[in-house]
């Protein structure tokens, strides 16, 4: 029950994070062309992953591929150059924010649940 709860929070911060990098470039001089464009494409990655990670709890996959996105996305805004303040440190603070909340996700989804002592007797 509580991985559930986690899986859909961390996938609400995901989608919530998706959706604000989508729209972004358009509220915010970029200066990049290129730099705008990986923001709206990495923001449509992690909104989908995290769509598909809340309605397939099971699937840890989608977990692991938004923490590759969040670690890109955390470490684009230094190989474009030219980009403005405002999308600079948005995509590293949302970098971090998908970064660590996708690897809570990953990791606490791969521990065994805790099995119970008590044998049934026959």
């Amino acid at each position: 029950m509580k991985l559930t709860k986690q899986i859909k929070t961390t996938s609400f911060i995901g989608l919530s994070v998706g959706l604000w990098l989508v729209a972004a470039p358009s509220l915010f001089s970029y200066g990049n062309t290129t730099a705008r464009l990986s923001d709206i494409f990495t923001g449509l990655i992690i909104g989908f992953v995290s769509l598909l990670r809340a309605f397939n709890p099971k699937m840890t996959g989608f977990a692991w591929i938004s923490l590759l996105t969040g670690v890109w996305l955390l470490f684009s805004p230094f190989l474009f150059a030219n980009i403005s303040p405002i999308p600079f440190w948005a995509d590293i603070l949302f970098g971090i924010l998908v970064s660590c909340t996708s690897l809570w996700d990953a990791t606490e989804s791969q521990i065994p649940a805790k099995r119970s002592s008590h044998r049934l007797s026959a």
